[in-house]
């Protein structure tokens, strides 16, 4: 079967329940989420027309004689210089093996299908002049799971030109792609999915390898990763509330209404579905604290801040996805093709660089509450107690832990954007670090996981010493039961230390959380 095998269907024409048609309506992250998981993809007719126009501009363009960028030149500080006729057939894959130089670890497999997503919808809005075979190609790949082995390092945020390389590779028969758990050599992996490499045309390697689709792709799953990271904050803060004892006026709908932020109201919100049933609604015959301290206090403004700041690093991240960033620029309307600046990816580059700034508030005010309720259950017991105990891991100084996550966090939330040198004898002289600021962010929601993990373990143990662990609410006793759970596991498994119950924990909670 080839590469075109998909020409002409639809959505219906396909297995039901795991495909999406992708047509001129905006994708979301969430959607591309979906898709790197595992659904697959289909081209509508209407995409599918577009793509057949625009890729005839092209074809019009080769007939004529005036100079367009990477179709009938060369590349960066070679621009001015033309390439001969008889050669713009073999100049594509040209373009394709000079820019493969990405290196390192390759990406997973969700990233790399993400980021294959990506380039198809950025070649289906029209502007990159691809043809149809080509495209069905990469979709083709996609859907039968041929995953290009993407190295982690060589972009510097100017349309991800060395990551874009290596699944372009795969798709002229170079490069090693991943086939049923298998890692082989191009041409073998497309043979073992019934395909075959694509012979391309004029303009068609330089689009392949445009366009930020791995800023756009990884970015699109940070993004959602994000969302959820953010969950299970909100459920760590209102577990450690909650075993404090704290004072949950803050949380009052009144005092949320008082600042028109709707993620502050959002958070507030599900802080107090998360306490529902909690004892800390009821009077106490002790009086709480007046005013607890800012990190139990403020949960509500500051991960509604960061709410923001991830709606606002999906929203760029959509405009990106749903745009038309290739240079030379194809515009069907007008059927001329345009040099320009597209490729630019800052306003990803800026989004992440601010959103970690947010993830390490998270960690702080988690890391002062951790500290705040170890504390309070050393004041519990005397040091003759501690030490009867002492095989219990929260006795362990598993808060240490937490300080240093804290403080790796601060250092992984330096803006990363501004340090792409100048390239290609001075012509490529700016760069965002697009793909660069995402895997710090994504780095930055792995430390908050296990700094979150902990902040749950220790107040479960709190929950249990203060013995308030009956009166926890409707959610927060979810989390206590899951810090039980890991507990149980880890003798279980054989991993009865500190390491191994927050490993065990933090990935119960993601899957609680998800």
């Amino acid at each position: 079967m080839t590469a075109d095998f998909m020409a002409g269907q639809t959505t219906a024409e396909l297995r039901q329940g795991n495909v999406r048609q992708l047509t001129e309506a905006a994708l979301s992250c969430a959607e591309v989420a979906a898709i790197a998981s595992g659904e697959e993809l289909v081209l509508s007719p209407e995409v599918r027309a577009l793509v057949e126009a625009s890729r005839e501009i092209v074809d019009e363009a080769v007939q004529r004689t005036e100079p367009v960028y990477g179709l009938n030149t060369g590349l960066g500080h070679r621009r001015n210089e033309r390439v001969s006729a008889a050669l713009l057939q073999d100049y594509q894959p040209y373009i394709i093996r000079t820019h493969a130089g990405a290196i390192g670890a390759p990406l997973s497999e969700s990233d790399v299908r993400a980021t294959m997503v990506a380039r198809i919808v950025g070649i289906a809005r029209g502007g990159a002049g691809v043809g149809l075979e080509t495209l069905d190609l990469l979709v083709a790949m996609l859907n039968r799971r041929v995953h290009p082995q993407v190295p982690e390092f060589g972009s510097v945020g100017a349309s991800d030109l060395c990551s874009m390389s290596a699944i372009a590779e795969v798709m002229i028969g170079r490069g090693v792609a991943m086939y049923q758990g298998e890692l082989m050599p191009a041409l073998q992996a497309l043979a073992a999915a019934g395909l075959a490499p694509v012979r391309l045309k004029p303009k068609e390697g330089l689009a392949l390898i445009s366009g930020n689709g791995l800023a756009i792709g990884a970015g699109a799953l940070t993004v959602e990763r994000a969302r959820r990271v953010l969950r299970l904050a909100d459920l760590a803060g209102a577990l450690s509330l909650d075993a404090y004892g704290g004072n949950p006026v803050p949380l009052d709908s009144r005092v949320q209404a008082a600042k028109s932020y709707p993620e502050q109201a959002e958070t507030g919100q599900r802080l107090r579905e998360l306490l529902a049933g909690s004892a800390i609604w009821t009077p106490s015959p002790t009086a709480r604290s007046l005013q607890d301290p800012v990190s139990f206090r403020t949960i509500p403004q500051v991960h509604g801040a960061v709410r923001r700041q991830v709606c606002e690093a999906a929203t760029v991240v959509e405009v990106e996805l749903n745009s038309r960033s290739d240079n030379p620029l194809v515009d069907v309307g007008s059927g001329a093709i345009l040099s320009n600046g597209n490729f630019q990816a800052l306003p990803i580059a800026l989004a992440f660089d601010g959103l970690r700034t947010g993830i390490c508030h998270i960690a702080s005010m988690s890391e002062r509450r951790c500290s705040h309720v170890f504390r309070k259950l050393q004041a519990m017991s005397s040091i003759d107690d501690a030490i009867q105990n002492a095989e219990m891991p929260v006795t362990s100084l598993v808060a240490y832990s937490a300080a240093e996550l804290s403080a790796r966090l601060r250092t992984l939330a330096a803006p990363a954007s501004i340090h792409v040198p100048s390239l290609a004898h001075d012509v490529e002289d700016h760069g965002s670090l697009g793909p660069g600021t995402i895997a710090f962010t994504a780095q930055s929601l792995d430390l908050l996981e296990m700094l979150l993990a902990v902040e749950i373990h220790l107040s479960a143990a709190l929950a249990d010493c203060a013995g308030v662990s009956d009166g926890l609410g409707e959610g927060t006793r979810a989390a206590y039961r899951l810090a039980g759970q890991a507990m149980r596991r880890s003798q279980e498994t054989g991993r009865p230390t500190t390491a191994g119950i927050i490993d065990l924990l933090r990935n119960m909670l993601i899957e609680h959380c998800a």
